[in-house]
């Protein structure tokens, strides 16, 4: 991304649950800001870089269309978009959560953006939930697995759709870059 001329303004860290993604977000653009979001509290040390980072922050959601302001996460399969619903709940591994779209998320923040979403099933809900964030986005690196059979294939698209070009596929993400219209 470095070589591409990738220099956001605001980096939208979505599923923030890895220490290493927002270490390296600091390290590669340490004059953006950070906003990481995950519907489960912050590791230590992730809350400790963001601390640290200026006007960075956590916020304790989850990526959603903006038909809800709850939503249920499940806390075994770590997603809204639980893969065996009646055997969870039975467990009582779902958990209430705040639900924020991306558009509001990303409202007065700086641009460009840069989106790496790493939601486990629920970026088609994310990406409905921010399409004026998405004209304002240069690169976005997104999971694509089959979460539901044919899953990977219809971000792909919607992604195509609102002018995103697939750049590079790693073993389980794709990097997407906006076509230039000129």
């Amino acid at each position: 991304m470095d070589r591409a001329d990738c220099t956001p303004r605001t980096i939208l860290n979505l599923g923030a649950g890895s220490f290493a993604e927002i270490h390296m977000w600091k390290f590669y653009f340490p004059d953006a800001r950070l906003l990481a979001v995950d519907p489960k509290e912050a590791r230590p040390e992730s809350a400790r870089i963001i601390g640290s980072w200026k006007d960075s922050q956590y916020v304790r959601a989850a990526l959603g269309d903006g038909s809800s302001s709850f939503v249920a996460f499940c806390v075994r399969c770590r997603s809204t978009v639980c893969k065996t619903p009646e055997k969870h709940k039975r467990r009582r591994k779902h958990i209430e959560v705040p639900s924020i779209t991306l558009d509001a998320l990303s409202d007065g923040s700086p641009s460009p953006f840069f989106v790496w979403m790493d939601i486990d099933g629920a970026e088609l809900q994310a990406l409905a939930g921010g399409t004026k964030t998405l004209e304002k986005t240069e690169w976005l690196c997104v999971e694509l697995v089959d979460w539901i059979p044919g899953h990977a294939n219809r971000i792909r698209k919607f992604l195509e759709n609102v002018g995103f070009r697939i750049k590079h596929r790693f073993e389980h993400d794709g990097l997407f870059r906006k076509v230039d219209k000129t």
